[in-house]
């Protein structure tokens, strides 16, 4: 009955909510595989957006609260935070300083498998020590951000023109990429 009950949760929860953050929860299941890249660019886009930028960031940091026994759900959380610190807005970084605290948090991290008794939860230690580690250095978080819009701008090979890669000004707010924000992102 218990699993019922789950499964049931599960379907309803994945209809709940914006299709951005049904894109948010995509990106971040509990599930053993990742979300594709698409779904990760979408969502980086977004977040040039005001009000898509509130959703993105409002469903992220739930997801990075998820119970333990979701310990995939949350290093993908950590993992999409780290991909818009590189390709999304520069307010991403601003608000997750504001909350590095509850990246902090997750160093402490554990889930044992109840299965076999194995770690679950160092990646999520992990990968919040290398977040923390790269909020706390602007040097390093502006080379991540420069070497990830070169190597989209050599690999694209769809101009901005037909509505791929180009400025963050059609999505209105936060600049964008070449939109000459207060960023300069």
């Amino acid at each position: 009955m218990d699993s019922f009950v789950a499964s049931v949760a599960g379907v309803v929860d994945k209809v709940r909510g914006t299709p951005l953050e049904r894109k948010v929860k995509e990106a971040t299941t509990n599930e053993p595989w990742g979300c594709t890249g698409e779904v990760k660019n979408d969502i980086s886009q977004a977040t040039y957006n005001y009000q898509q930028y509130k959703e993105v960031m409002g469903m992220l940091w739930k997801r990075m609260d998820m119970p333990p026994k979701n310990w995939r759900g949350v290093f993908k959380a950590l993992s999409l935070l780290e991909f818009l610190l590189k390709a999304g807005s520069q307010r991403v970084a601003e608000e997750a300083r504001e909350r590095i605290h509850r990246i902090r948090a997750l160093e402490n991290f554990t889930y044992d498998d109840p299965k076999d008794g194995s770690d679950k939860g160092s990646g999520v230690r992990t990968k919040a020590e290398q977040m923390v580690k790269l909020l706390r250095s602007e040097r390093s978080l502006r080379k991540m951000r420069e070497g990830y819009k070169k190597n989209k701008s050599k690999f694209s090979s769809v101009s901005s023109e037909k509505g791929y890669g180009g400025s963050g000004a059609k999505y209105g707010g936060y600049g964008g990429p070449g939109g000459g924000g207060k960023w300069g992102d």
